[in-house]
């Protein structure tokens, strides 16, 4: 006889096979994202243009790579907080916990936002299908082309 704890351990250990395609499609359908979840990421990016603009000069120069980016996404963000964390090292939190530092809870509370809707989970659907359906092939084909081109000259 099994218990429930086993079956239901055994259901967990099963691996999923979406689409990369269909994935963001899947979320919404079980309920992980909302569907309306690309109208929920406007108050965010204009949270990370006022946090960018906010910056002092030095960590912009600091920043430059992330912040000359077309689109900042989640990853960004969670990256700008490490830099700006480290740049503080740790002085950086209270004893509670929170950041003492003003620009520090500005980007905690843009990650906050980015995961109270499981906002975050859709855009790194929506930057994975995006990789795999457009970027990887464009990338593969321009291989190819390349790899042409040089026994072409030699």
């Amino acid at each position: 006889l099994c218990s429930p704890w086993i079956k239901t351990k055994r259901k967990m250990d099963l691996a999923l096979d979406v689409q990369c395609k269909k994935l963001t499609e899947w979320l919404v359908l079980r309920n992980v994202i909302d569907a309306k979840w690309q109208l929920d990421i406007a108050p965010i990016r204009e949270k990370i243009e006022d946090g960018i603009l906010r910056l002092p000069d030095q960590e912009v120069a600091e920043l430059n790579e992330i912040v000359r980016e077309p689109t900042i996404h989640y990853f960004h963000c969670r990256q700008i907080l490490s830099i700006l964390e480290s740049r503080l090292g740790d002085a950086a939190k209270g004893w509670l916990g929170n950041y003492k530092d003003k620009q520090l809870q500005e980007w905690a509370a843009i990650l906050k936002s980015y995961k109270k809707k499981n906002i975050n989970t859709g855009e790194a659907a929506r930057i994975l299908e995006r990789n795999t359906i457009y970027e990887i092939p464009s990338i593969k084909s321009q291989l190819v082309r390349n790899d042409k081109e040089t026994t072409d000259l030699l």
